[in-house]
């Protein structure tokens, strides 16, 4: 059986802005500033990417492609537009609309009528846009088949992103048995291994300590991120330091404008002031130098003012 989709679908994935890049690297408070645009929707990690993403070199091309444009533009982008997608808690502060959004721009979407025909006359002057951190293996195949996608890579320093995941304990090999934090995992069922670490490297991986595996996951992350031939690479360190200067930057070459709060989110766009210090005389030196090879590519691919 074969389905044909509206014929405002494609373009609006090809228009789109794909968001990702290490977990713990600014993709959340990035996403917020993305959702506060000008006629962007939003989506903060829609969870179906997670499961689609590492088929796209499995399924076939078509088939793919089919669930793939499906899923982004009749569950996620046309259920954004009259705001049923929207996340109203304002304790989520990573995804709440109230972080991006003004209370006008909320009401102006839950106070209207929207039926199909309304949402698809409005889809063509609106854009998509959708994070989804640790992707990046997948990211060259996905924009060898959507080139005109905007896809959007977030660097941070190393011992910052590695910091932060040991405060969190998500690599602890207590996190390796029971009911895990996040979905999908790999198919065995005596172990919990993350979706990104490839067949070859489970073993390995988990004979790893915890924080040898956080280093291994920013090392074999951006090691594919060296591999996508068109992004837009984003020095989350720099950002820090020139807020405005630096995303003015990054929305001209995304030809997107500021909405109603963008300028309040990055008046408040700072490095916490955190304890970076990390111990990795447990790792082994040659992943640790993979790890400072990777940063020094994607970091010399970043955006820099006047560059």
């Amino acid at each position: 059986m074969t389905f044909r989709m509206t014929p405002l679908a494609r373009p609006a994935i090809d228009r789109s802005i794909f968001l990702t890049g290490s977990t713990r690297t600014g993709t959340s408070i990035f996403g917020t500033l993305l959702q506060s645009l000008e006629a962007v929707e939003f989506a903060y990690e829609p969870p179906m990417l997670n499961f689609l993403l590492p088929q796209i070199a499995d399924l076939p091309p078509a088939s793919w492609r089919l669930l793939f444009e499906a899923y982004l533009f009749e569950e996620v982008f046309v259920q954004a537009i009259p705001g049923r997608r929207l996340n109203y808690n304002r304790m989520d502060t990573r995804s709440s609309a109230w972080m991006a959004l003004s209370e006008t721009q909320i009401e102006e979407r839950i106070g209207t009528h929207w039926d199909r025909r309304r949402i698809l006359d409005v889809v063509p002057q609106r854009r998509l846009a959708f994070s989804m951190p640790n992707a990046l293996p997948w990211v060259p195949e996905l924009v060898r088949q959507y080139p005109a996608l905007s896809v959007v890579v977030m660097v941070r320093k190393p011992e910052s992103v590695l910091a932060s995941i040991a405060k969190l304990g998500w690599y602890e090999t207590s996190e390796l048995t029971g009911e895990a934090r996040y979905y999908p995992l790999k198919s065995r069922e005596d172990v919990n291994v993350h979706y990104w670490v490839p067949d070859d490297q489970e073993e390995a991986f988990l004979a790893m300590n915890p924080m040898a595996r956080a280093v291994y996951q920013y090392a074999h992350l951006y090691e594919h991120a060296l591999r996508i031939d068109d992004a837009l690479f984003v020095d989350y360190d720099a950002m820090c330091r020139q807020p405005h200067a630096y995303f003015k930057e990054l929305a001209a070459r995304l030809d997107v404008r500021y909405g109603e709060k963008t300028e309040g989110i990055l008046a408040a766009f700072r490095e916490p002031a955190k304890d970076r210090s990390i111990d990795l005389s447990g790792v082994d030196g040659q992943l640790v130098e993979r790890m400072h090879q990777a940063y020094r590519g994607v970091q010399a691919r970043t955006l820099t003012l006047g560059g």
